[in-house]
């Protein structure tokens, strides 16, 4: 899904592939094992949330500046105030 980021240079990587392409019938599954654990781990600590639709973005974006506008703070003032 993309979600995972993976260092291409780190001499470790190329082990770590193999080993998840392999399991369940590899010899070693002592990566992947971890990997679930924090998997776990980080689905107890934070609830999952559902994928922003284009239109909620779009619709987060007209709210912002609708604030600003109504605010007076159309002309000369920091994009990232909003």
């Amino acid at each position: 899904m993309g979600k995972v980021y993976l260092p291409q240079s780190a001499h470790w990587v190329t082990d770590l592939i193999t080993e998840m392409m392999s399991f369940p019938a590899g010899k070693h599954d002592d990566q992947v094992d971890a990997l679930g654990l924090v998997g776990r781990l980080m689905d107890t600590m934070v609830g999952g949330k559902r994928p922003v639709t284009q239109q909620e973005q779009k619709s987060r974006w007209q709210q912002a500046f609708d604030r600003r506008h109504k605010a007076g703070q159309t002309h000369g003032s920091s994009w990232k105030a909003l």
